[in-house]
């Protein structure tokens, strides 16, 4: 069964659980009679997915748009996932923190106080709730980047339009992950 949920103007689909698609694979499965382990029934936990279409209201053209709009625009190295702490039914709380290493700083309102910044995106898995977003790739360890960011008051940083601020490196230049864009390279130095 599919809900439909209207949601600050964003619309949201949750999927029904994965069940029907995990039961082939519990066929094939060898079902042990030893007391000392779960059955497969118990071992397969059921899985749903919730996937968000966010629809922004400001559409940035360009690199300098993105630049404009910044608190801080940065060459890094993503490391790896920081925990990230959600509350159930609370759809405000499902992202995905990542800790970035920056390289170089491209524009800063005021400079981060580390070498290292933590990158909220929405998304990821938490309990049995797989949520997916259409306008987020979760940055993955050592992937190079260029990022434009607005600070949260939480002091973390996210992605402005979430992939439209995300610039992944793909060979000698860097790629816009939502439009494939190439971004200018007087905005980087490949090092």
């Amino acid at each position: 069964m599919k809900k439909m949920i209207m949601i600050l103007g964003v619309l949201f689909l949750t999927a029904s659980s994965f069940r029907s698609e995990m039961v082939p694979v519990q066929i094939h499965i060898p079902n042990t009679t030893a007391s000392s382990e779960a059955s497969t029934t118990s071992i397969i936990k059921e899985i749903e997915t919730l996937h968000l279409n966010p629809s922004w209201s400001v559409f940035y053209k360009d690199e300098s748009e993105l630049e404009a709009a910044a608190d801080l625009v940065i060459r890094g190295k993503a490391t790896y996932r920081v925990n990230s702490s959600f509350v159930e039914n609370d759809i405000s709380t499902y992202h995905t923190n990542t800790q970035v290493t920056i390289i170089d700083v491209i524009k800063a309102d005021s400079n981060p106080n580390n070498d290292t910044i933590i990158v909220s995106q929405m998304g990821g898995t938490f309990g049995n709730l797989h949520v997916v977003s259409a306008a987020t790739t979760l940055l993955t360890e050592d992937q190079e980047v260029v990022l434009f960011l607005r600070r949260t008051s939480e002091g973390v940083y996210r992605p402005i339009n979430e992939d439209d601020g995300v610039y992944v490196k793909a060979g000698d230049v860097f790629q816009n992950i939502a439009t494939k864009s190439i971004l200018r390279t007087d905005y980087y130095t490949i090092q």
